[in-house]
């Protein structure tokens, strides 16, 4: 069954039950959805973004209304990203030095900086119950210079994160960085683990990046490789997070890699342009991506799944009809299919968690597609 496993992760606010995959609550919501609708698919977890909070409303603003879990209205498991990709990824202009990263902001331009100690303490008054730590972002592709210096950055910025880390209650997680390198993945895996983190996330993957589908396509072997020899280095008392990949066979070759949880857009993010996942065989996880605005689906009667239990599917909420929905351009589309979409992963994380528990796993997930 290669790496897979199955464990409990304890926090301050509840236990999440892994493998796991975390929605992304980017600026503090699930996009489309209420926290009723999302809390209907019964997910333990959430991911928000460190970085879009502390630009709109800021850190400062949401500490003021008793932190992050009462100003959501979620009483569960939080995680945050540091916001270091999105720092790199969103600027028009980011500067990394030993301090930190100077970048502008993508929603005003205006100037601010980032340092490790400040990212540690932004989450802490936040109140999350898992955190990661300010990271050197290396874009796909990056030649090994670049990405040694990255990751000797990385180190000494997670040394410095440590120093300022003062919550006990709140896990911070090392980040794993090395691009496709293995060399430079033992270096930042063996370096992190010498430290007291709670955990420890694996970014830096090509997925990460926003490339081409056919360059994701043909990438993807070489980034589960990656992926699997890093799980290795890594503590197995300790968790393990891949940041920012998600589509349904993500979720069964990282198992198989070791990887406890996951967190990605892309559910959401399909869901608001018409796509859908669906299963396409009564036994095992074969599934296909389908779009309701195509017009094939104009006059499709039934649900997206007739074997889903999804608020959407049960409530048999028919095909012609979210067709129509997007073609008049009402949100309430992307909400159907936002809802579809995320119950179709957590349905599937826990499949792959009980058959890692009765040892099924390989028999039943034993393909991608």
């Amino acid at each position: 069954m290669g790496q897979a496993r199955a464990g409990t992760l304890r926090t301050r606010h509840s236990t999440l039950n892994t493998p796991a995959f975390l929605p992304c609550a980017t600026y503090g919501s699930l996009r489309g959805l209420t926290r009723q609708q999302l809390s209907s698919i019964g997910f333990e977890a959430l991911l928000v973004n460190a970085y879009h909070l502390y630009l709109q409303p800021g850190i400062q603003s949401i500490a003021e209304q008793g932190g992050l879990h009462r100003w959501m209205g979620w009483n569960q498991i939080i995680l945050t990203d540091s916001g270091g990709f999105q720092a790199f990824a969103l600027s028009r202009l980011a500067r990394v030095s030993e301090q930190g990263i100077v970048f502008q902001s993508h929603r005003d331009g205006s100037r601010h900086q980032f340092t490790p100690e400040s990212v540690v303490q932004m989450q802490e008054v936040l109140g999350v119950d898992m955190a990661t730590c300010l990271d050197v972002c290396t874009g796909f592709p990056a030649s090994r210079k670049q990405v040694r210096a990255a990751v000797e950055q990385t180190n000494r910025w997670a040394q410095r994160s440590i120093a300022a880390w003062s919550d006990a209650r709140m896990l911070l997680y090392g980040m794993v960085q090395g691009s496709v390198y293995e060399d430079e993945r033992r270096r930042s895996a063996e370096f992190l683990r010498s430290l007291p983190f709670g955990g420890f996330a694996i970014g830096g993957n090509m997925y990460t990046f926003g490339q081409p589908l056919e360059v994701l396509r043909r990438e993807k072997p070489a980034m589960w490789r990656v992926v699997s020899f890093t799980s290795s280095l890594l503590p197995e008392e300790k968790p393990r997070h891949l940041l920012g990949v998600g589509e349904p066979h993500d979720l069964i070759d990282g198992v198989r890699s070791g990887i406890d949880t996951f967190d990605c857009v892309m559910a959401s993010r399909i869901a608001r342009h018409g796509a859908a996942w669906r299963r396409v065989a009564a036994e095992g996880w074969q599934y296909e991506r389908i779009n309701v605005r195509t017009a094939r689906w104009r006059n499709v009667q039934g649900p997206i799944d007739t074997s889903c239990t999804c608020p959407t599917c049960a409530a048999n909420i028919q095909c012609a009809y979210l067709h129509h929905l997007f073609k008049v351009g009402d949100s309430a589309a992307g909400s159907y299919l936002t809802l579809h979409n995320e119950w179709f992963l957590r349905q599937l994380a826990g499949q792959i968690r009980s058959s890692v528990l009765d040892g099924t796993f390989e028999d039943k997930f034993g393909y991608t597609t």
